[in-house]
């Protein structure tokens, strides 16, 4: 499932300081504009999550298992 989220902030006061600012936390991919907030607080390596094969095999697994120590066959049928 897609997270895409849109921030809007406006700030005000001298320009030249709000254009360091903003070359300071601009992300590298995306350039001047964007924010990189791994740049104002990096992201703790527990929330690094991958999603992809291994994510996949583990909700499969998942939902094995509660199939089987359940008995809830309905559960084999959804989807994800």
């Amino acid at each position: 499932m897609p997270n895409h989220v849109t921030n809007i902030i406006e700030i005000k006061g001298n320009p030249a300081r709000i254009k360091a600012l903003f070359e300071a936390v601009k992300s590298d991919e995306y350039g001047l504009g964007s924010i990189d907030f791994n740049k104002l607080i990096p992201m703790p390596p527990e929330l690094g999550i991958e999603e992809g094969s291994q994510t996949k095999r583990g909700l499969k697994a998942y939902k094995d298992f509660i199939e089987v120590y359940t008995f809830r066959p309905c559960l084999k049928n959804s989807k994800g």
